[in-house]
């Protein structure tokens, strides 16, 4: 997961893409913050929910598990990263 947060600060520092790259590309206007404690099935629900969200731009939803001791969280979110280009 690190390395997808590695790559995706990379993207979002590196210069502008040209005309020619743009089609396609991810680039957020909004990031939605999901503090993740316990509850793995409210995390669900707030993923779904911000993914749910349409928008004339791109949304990115990033899950930040606060030292969570049930592994389903931590799964949950992974899975979410896993499925979804722009849940981090």
């Amino acid at each position: 997961m690190r390395d997808q947060v590695k790559h995706h600060l990379e993207q979002v520092t590196a210069s502008p893409p040209s005309e020619d790259d743009v089609e396609g590309s991810f680039s957020p206007k909004v990031a939605v913050v999901v503090p993740a404690y316990k509850h793995s099935v409210l995390l669900a629900e707030a993923v779904e929910s911000a993914l749910a969200q349409e928008a004339p731009f791109d949304i990115a939803v990033v899950i930040v598990d606060d030292g969570c001791p049930f592994p389903e969280t931590g799964q949950v979110g992974r899975t979410y990263a896993l499925a979804h280009s722009n849940v981090f």
